[in-house]
């Protein structure tokens, strides 16, 4: 038997699937959406979205191609970050751990949809995980690295793994200095 305070919410006539979808708290992604795809569906334009960061994360699509040719030919593994709005290269069976990263600058929900503010770093850290050296080798507009991505991932990777773990010792940043940072970058 239903729940009375379902039986007074549930509509008298015929849902469309828009409505249907808002009922059931989906949100609907159209074709004028950043990071469209098509879908089977029988209603062709319309998709429903589970994940609303997913639009941002298919910006990022257009470094896969970039970032598997460096992966190959420099010998990283590509790390599509997967659940996560970013790419990466990452260095495998070293005892320091190294890698390439691709990240929005800002938050997901505060970033532009269309042509967000992005940061291509390098970050190598010792297998205790502190101290860590970073590297920021570009910070700017999505649509402005996407003419020089293979230049900058060339330029990191082969930076990347020179650090030795003498180099992360003496001119990596601590935990404490990592929060003095952050703080001083929020104030």
């Amino acid at each position: 038997m239903m729940h009375p305070s379902f039986v007074k919410t549930m509509p008298t006539k015929a849902w469309s699937r828009r409505e249907a979808s808002r009922f059931a708290g989906e949100s609907i992604r159209t074709s004028s959406a950043p990071g469209y795809r098509p879908s089977p569906s029988p209603l062709g334009h319309i998709l429903a979205m589970n994940n609303p960061r997913e639009p941002f994360e298919r910006l990022f699509d257009v470094f896969d191609d970039s970032f598997k040719r460096i992966a190959e030919r420099e010998g990283f593994v590509f790390d599509p970050r997967t659940g996560h709005v970013g790419r990466a290269l990452r260095l495998k069976d070293r005892p320091s751990k190294k890698g390439v990263f691709l990240d929005l600058k800002a938050h997901w929900m505060k970033s532009d949809p269309v042509d967000p503010e992005v940061v291509l770093s390098y970050g190598a850290w010792s297998q205790s995980g502190l101290p860590v050296l970073l590297k920021v080798l570009y910070e700017g507009k999505r649509s402005e690295l996407m003419t020089c991505i293979d230049e900058k991932l060339r330029l990191a990777a082969s930076e990347v793994k020179m650090i030795s773990e003498e180099l992360i010792q003496r001119e990596g940043r601590s935990l404490e200095d990592l929060l003095r940072e952050a703080i001083s970058g929020a104030q």
